[in-house]
């Protein structure tokens, strides 16, 4: 690996020699007024003392320079090396080591010593697993009751027919739809909720009257926003009345189905 000596440090070195050198007696200063004076006059001409004066090294300059190199030397040594290869190989392998030598203690399994619960079954009046709404158990009472019933004898003659149709009774719906839409108090706006209702009582038991008032709600109702869901159960009925998916299945249970002649293979 090379190495290289950091650039800052030497510059700070530098820099310290400097410094030592203008306090060891370097340059006197602009202003100073040792640097004006005249120099003091010596006793007697002396020229070898002043030679020898002169030539002789600064003994604390020396040691500064030495101190700085090394400072330098230290800071060239002082480089970081990389990891052994063969030492981070066998500190990995001893991490390992450790970590697979964890055992966990298993969690005790508890014996079922009571009897499993029965399954209990859902009420009467929450959604089965299908996601049909499970129809109301009325009595044969109640039923010949609601068959007899006035809308004008009801509170809320709407909102009666919508939980009949819920709950699976569309034929005791019907009516009460039928007499809200005769009635002449009877806003636009439930008259087109009350002709999609209509229609959705007699989509099963009878397509052809769903695709009359599917009709007549579209005509009479187009800008409802019962219009569009109206026509499109409308389309759905007059596909099945045209292809009749039923009579084809019920054609294929009748038809017994006879095994092909076995040829020669290809």
């Amino acid at each position: 690996m090379k190495r290289r000596t950091p650039s800052i440090m030497g510059v700070l070195c530098v820099a310290l020699v400097l410094s030592s050198m203008a306090r060891a007696g370097g340059a006197p200063r602009a202003g100073d007024p040792a640097a004006t004076a005249a120099p003091a006059a010596t006793p007697g001409p002396n020229p070898a003392a002043a030679t020898t004066a002169a030539d002789a090294p600064d003994e604390s300059t020396d040691s500064i320079i030495q101190q700085v190199k090394q400072n330098r030397r230290r800071l060239t040594n002082a480089v970081i090396s990389a990891p052994n290869p063969a030492a981070a190989r066998s500190e990995l392998h001893e991490a390992i080591r450790r970590v697979q030598s964890i055992t966990l203690k298993p969690r005790p399994v508890p014996t079922e010593t009571a009897a499993a619960p029965q399954s209990k079954k859902p009420p009467a009046d929450t959604p089965t697993q299908t996601g049909k709404p499970t129809p109301a158990i009325l009595s044969a009472e109640r039923l010949e009751q609601l068959k007899s019933l006035k809308a004008d004898e009801v509170v809320n003659p709407i909102a009666l027919a919508d939980a009949l149709v819920c709950s699976g009774h569309h034929d005791l719906a019907f009516p009460l739809y039928e007499q809200l839409l005769g009635d002449a108090k009877t806003a636009k706006p439930t008259k087109a909720w009350l002709l999609f209702q209509m229609a959705n009582c007699k989509r099963q038991a009878d397509p052809t009257t769903a695709v009359s008032l599917y009709s007549r709600l579209l005509t009479e109702h187009p800008e409802s926003p019962w219009a569009g869901p109206g026509k499109v159960y409308k389309t759905i009925l007059e596909w099945r009345q045209a292809m009749r998916p039923e009579a084809i299945l019920e054609l294929l249970s009748a038809t017994p189905t006879k095994p092909a002649p076995k040829g020669k293979a290809e």
